[in-house]
């Protein structure tokens, strides 16, 4: 099975296929580059917004990754996490639970005075269900900003899948490019 298609920059720097010049040249013809002339924050972002998309932009425009395209989705990236933050905020000030009264059925043990309207009233801890489903919307808004990362490279897990060109390593050599060297000069 093939694997995913790499920029011919990737195939050439990293020396396991061996391409003619010919090869090389209309693979390059045939590869999409996306212009990263007009980064710009999308008009929907709030201020605070537009300043990490700003920040993120510059760093992605570094690691060449960032083109015009990718505006919306960045933006859409901020917008993911700084829900996660508001949520989370807002999860900080939830206790995990609290004190209520809850009705029982009553028992014969039971003072008669403390009956009202048929059940006996007592103090439990319950779980603050309002932090729970804050806890799901945390979760939703992680996995968006997750995702979102790992698109644009920003975890270091997707970091090191990325495979960029780097500059011409020195060529390894052959192992029969010894017996070829020989070969040529018992030729002469």
């Amino acid at each position: 099975m093939a694997g995913k298609r790499q920029p011919t920059a990737v195939v050439v720097a990293k020396g396991k296929k061996h391409l003619t010049k010919a090869e090389i040249k209309d693979r390059e013809n045939r590869e999409l580059v996306a212009a990263h002339d007009n980064i710009a924050p999308p008009s929907w972002l709030s201020k605070a917004q537009k300043q990490r998309f700003n920040a993120l932009a510059a760093e992605l425009l570094k690691m060449e990754v960032l083109a015009n395209v990718d505006c919306e989705a960045l933006g859409r990236l901020v917008v993911a996490e700084s829900q996660y933050v508001q949520i989370t905020k807002e999860l900080e000030k939830q206790p995990i639970t609290f004190t209520a009264k809850v009705p029982r059925k009553p028992t014969v043990d039971d003072n008669p005075d403390k009956i009202v309207d048929g059940s006996v009233w007592e103090e439990r801890q319950i779980v603050n269900q309002e932090r729970n489903d804050l806890l799901i919307q945390q979760d939703r808004a992680w996995k968006q900003c997750r995702q979102g990362a790992a698109d644009f490279g920003l975890s270091i897990a997707q970091r090191c899948r990325i495979v960029a060109p780097t500059a011409k390593e020195a060529a390894k050599t052959n192992k029969f490019e010894k017996f070829r060297k020989d070969k040529a000069a018992a030729g002469k």
